[in-house]
């Protein structure tokens, strides 16, 4: 088998998924339950039963394939006892296959304009600490390929903030977010960022670290007008109220934080070109097409008829 797959079924994942498969691969996606394994088998991919919080079950499968790609996005609890189960099975599988991981743009420091590089110190938000830790344990095993990708807000057909919008507009309902008018996000195509996992997979780069973004940064105000003007109906951005006790739990803090960055290093290193680069392209994406623009209108000087 060529790859396995975590979080086949999400939205990261079933992209990587239908890319793999373009490309003629062949694929084992872990499946807990039947309706994924049912969705696993209908793309092509051959399901593996078992779930996250038990690697132990399934880890043999997975080292039998030539590349691991970590899509899925477990608790805490759960991703670190991954990444010691993985650790341990690397020490004594006789060619351990590379693993692509997932990181997020979260892990990194707000910065408004200023743009964020993959050498930029950690600082993530409280629901993401663990991923950090995670990241440097597994860049620590001497004899496994190691890639992270880190992926701007991921935007889809069906979920990610702009289909969130288009939804919460459609519905005549606000779109509550921590995120104001003028808070910068980092966007990318799900399409877009499959591509660069398997450009990453297929690397002899020993480690990297690559930011997954088609849009550096767009304000929050800009993208909402773009949604409203798609759906035909305007998105009306309310604060969240209220935080959990436990800032571990609170992921939304993340779509307040106003970030810039730059997929140059991705571009550079592996040849990586997203495709929809412009925030009308991502819009369209997610809440249709925009509207044509009016015809000009031929007006009369004066003294004409």
């Amino acid at each position: 088998m060529d790859v396995f797959l975590t979080g086949a079924t999400g939205l990261i994942g079933s992209a990587i998924l239908r890319r793999l498969r373009q490309d003629g691969r062949r694929v084992a996606a872990l499946a807990r339950s039947s309706a994924s394994a049912e969705e696993i088998d209908s793309l092509g991919a051959i399901p593996v039963p078992g779930d996250l919080e038990e690697p132990e079950t399934w880890i043999h499968s997975a080292l039998s394939c030539k590349g691991i790609i970590h899509a899925a996005g477990g608790p805490a609890a759960a991703e670190r006892h991954f990444a010691a189960v993985m650790r341990q099975a690397c020490l004594q599988a006789a060619a351990p296959p590379r693993l692509v991981y997932t990181g997020g743009i979260w892990l990194f420091p707000p910065s408004g304009e200023a743009v964020l590089s993959e050498s930029t110190a950690f600082e993530p938000l409280p629901a993401f600490g663990h991923l950090a830790e995670i990241i440097r344990s597994l860049q620590n095993v001497q004899r496994m390929g190691v890639a992270v990708i880190h992926p701007a807000l991921v935007c889809g057909p069906d979920a990610g903030p702009l289909a969130e919008m288009a939804a919460a507009a459609c519905s005549s309902e606000p779109f509550r977010t921590k995120a104001t008018e003028d808070t910068l996000w980092p966007l990318v195509d799900a399409d877009d960022l499959a591509e660069l996992y398997l450009l990453a997979l297929d690397s002899p780069q020993f480690r990297l670290s690559l930011f997954g973004a088609g849009i550096g940064s767009a304000r929050v105000g800009e993208i909402a007008g773009l949604v409203g003007e798609a759906c035909g109906a305007p998105v009306t951005l309310e604060a969240l109220s209220g935080t959990p006790e436990d800032p571990r739990l609170d992921w939304q803090a993340g779509y307040g934080r106003s970030q810039t960055v730059s997929p140059a290093r991705a571009v550079k290193m592996l040849g990586w070109e997203p495709k929809r680069t412009s925030l009308e392209s991502l819009v369209s994406i997610a809440a249709g097409p925009l509207p044509s623009p009016l015809p000009r209108r031929e007006t009369s000087g004066p003294g004409t008829g």
